[in-house]
């Protein structure tokens, strides 16, 4: 059995790490500040600006070099090789005391000398330990004799050193405007951190070129939308970004800055704009014929619609991603490829009541890991999404012997998992759900537990799952706190689809204590913030049933009729045959109360029939219920 390459390992992590787009395991708000800020700094303080001068130099040297060695390989190895000896150098003449820009030149001049007097070889094993190094002395000899080029040659590279000093300079200065930004959005100064901002994103663009102004406006963007009072300031550098990708000519190395508009873009909800950036990151790619890329945008293209409950959508660009796998070139890299779009499109199946085909799909990865050599620490985790995605199937069809099989073997091999692992959150959400299915609400509470032991971290789909377990175990006050919490937070990060969901289960368990003015109140406050332009399928459909069954227990049937229409027209779009049927359920409700009892009722039964032979347990219990009640 061969062993995974890098890239393999590579690949299968980044599935580990996340339902690819959209996904909001990771909405610990306070670690992506440090992760931005961290990166905001890195664009303008490069390791004490010995990058400006090391990139020229060794540019300028490989030109050189690979003009008198006719070799375009040996150039790039070389290139890196100066650059890391450059780095070596302007480390140790910086700790004498110098300006930068001194050390920068001193450094330059100090590795011109050295070759200029072919020394090069004793000046480099002085610097760097090149016992491992590709510079053999049979080739750097002969690099040295071809070295000794004209003078003239190197006192215009020498001279073009020594003029340095002023994009030095720029470099410190763009720095510092970056650093008085950040701390004035530290210290919530927000009106004057974007003046900062655009002030140090026109020096970097004159510096480095739009590709890295590009980044800079995106993660300074991406750092204003996290703060709910500066989403507008966001949006600007968002465009100022946008404006200068329209007149880029060579998008080949924006390909994450994309990722991270897309990335802001959906935290607050614009749908639309995330679309279209990651429709741009496709094209760009598919451009370029780069194949790893274009799988990896297909797979976060179908997660951006699964994340919206738009199944149909979804399983497009799933199957999409699962062509390109198998037709893949690569065949290293081939059967990776197979495992990670098989259990997307496995995840896909799920949410469109597609059980048999979703297992099939889940046996086609599972055999697929079985020929990879792994180690325990990246199988076992595999293992695991694929028992999730089972139990959760098994869940639905109502085989709980099966799932409580599935959970309690997978207990057994969540020790080796970290708690912050996407892993683990998803496999003990499954779990819960499957107590609370079989109405154990206490042990569905116990389960989810371990992910609340980190501070500061609100994830609403962990929050929104534990207080329906609170308020059904009859702990309403408990599961009221826990929303308030989550809600303060999320308003304070506007985190839009985080906060529909809070909405909902506010709604749900003012629902569940009576409370129905209440619950009212906060299904339209769900639907007040879910984006009207692309929405959220599943948090649109379940609020305008909720308003419809609570219109219709207050006898508003006309107010509950065009409820369900809102609902029914937006099921039938989502590829979700249990939301289909969850509406028809509405309208059957509505049917007897209108006075049509018998159709209402056959609707009932027909709604239940294919529950059962669809195999959605829920559903079909809820029809059953009803027909017992009457």
């Amino acid at each position: 059995m061969k062993s995974p390459s890098h890239d393999q390992l590579s690949i299968i992590n980044k599935y580990l790490q996340s339902i690819a787009f959209g996904d909001i395991e990771y909405l610990h708000t306070q670690e992506r500040e440090k992760e931005i800020i961290s990166s905001l700094r890195g664009i303008t303080n490069k390791d004490s600006y010995f990058l400006l001068s090391g990139k020229l130099f060794s540019q300028v040297i490989t030109d050189k070099m690979a003009l008198y060695n006719r070799s375009r390989e040996l150039e790039f190895i070389w290139q890196q090789d100066f650059m890391d000896i450059f780095k070596k150098v302007y480390e140790e003449t910086r700790e004498t005391g110098s300006e930068p820009w001194e050390s920068e030149i001193q450094t330059a001049k100090i590795l011109w000398n050295a070759i200029e007097d072919n020394k090069f070889s004793t000046t480099a094993e002085g610097i760097l330990d090149f016992r491992d190094s590709r510079l053999t002395e049979e080739v750097d000899l002969e690099l040295i004799d071809r070295f000794n080029v004209p003078r003239n040659l190197i006192n215009i590279v020498r001279s073009s050193v020594t003029l340095l000093r002023s994009p030095s300079s720029i470099y410190q200065e763009s720095s510092s405007l970056v650093e008085k930004a950040i701390r004035l959005y530290e210290e919530q100064r927000f009106k004057e951190t974007n003046v900062f901002f655009e002030l140090a994103l026109k020096n970097i663009q004159s510096l480095e070129g739009n590709a890295t102004a590009i980044s800079f406006a995106v993660l300074a963007g991406c750092l204003q939308i996290l703060n709910s009072t500066t989403i507008s300031k966001g949006l600007y550098l968002f465009q100022r970004a946008e404006k200068i990708i329209e007149v880029l000519e060579d998008k080949s190395g924006i390909g994450a800055s994309l990722d991270e508009m897309a990335r802001g873009y959906w935290r607050i909800g614009l749908y639309k704009k995330t679309l279209d950036i990651l429709s741009m990151t496709l094209y760009i790619h598919t451009l370029q014929k780069n194949e790893l890329s274009i799988m990896f945008t297909e797979e976060k293209l179908s997660n951006f619609f699964y994340n919206l409950h738009r199944f149909i959508e979804a399983q497009e660009w799933a199957l999409h991603f699962l062509n390109s796998a198998v037709r893949s070139t690569d065949d290293d890299l081939k059967i990776t490829y197979f495992l990670q779009a098989n259990l997307n499109y496995a995840k896909i199946l799920k949410g469109l009541n597609s059980w048999g085909k979703a297992i099939e799909h889940l046996n086609y990865a599972e055999r697929t890991l079985n020929h990879l050599d792994l180690s325990s620490e990246i199988r076992t985790p595999l293992h695991l999404d694929i028992a999730h995605i089972r139990g959760d199937i098994a869940v639905a069809r109502g085989d709980f012997k099966t799932a409580k099989q599935i959970f309690e073997s997978g207990r057994e091999k969540l020790v080796s998992i970290k708690t912050t692992s996407p892993v683990f959150t998803r496999f003990l959400r499954s779990q819960a759900i499957f107590y609370r299915n079989q109405m154990d609400f206490k042990e569905g509470i116990n389960v989810l537990q371990p992910l609340f032991q980190e501070k500061n971290r609100i994830n609403p789909q962990n929050v929104s799952l534990l207080s329906e377990l609170l308020t059904l175990h009859s702990h309403e006050e408990a599961a009221l706190k826990l929303l308030e919490q989550a809600e303060l937070q999320l308003n304070q990060w506007n985190s839009i689809t985080g906060l529909s969901i809070i909405y909902l289960s506010k709604g749900y368990t003012y629902l569940l204590i009576e409370d129905f003015n209440e619950a009212s109140k906060w299904f339209h406050n769900s639907l007040d913030v879910i984006s009207t332009d692309l929405v959220n399928l599943k948090n649109f459909i379940d609020a305008h049933l909720s308003l419809g069954y609570l219109e219709l227990e207050k006898g508003n049937l006309k107010l509950a009729e065009r409820h369900h229409a809102s609902a029914d027209e937006k099921a039938s779009t989502s590829g979700s045959l249990s939301l289909l049927l969850d509406s028809q359920f509405l309208k059957a409700n509505l049917r007897i109360k209108q006075g049509f009892q018998v159709n209402g009722l056959n609707m009932i039964r027909q709604i239940a029939q294919e529950a059962k032979d669809l195999e959605i347990s829920f559903m079909y219990s809820k029809a059953k219920y009803r027909l017992d009640q009457t």
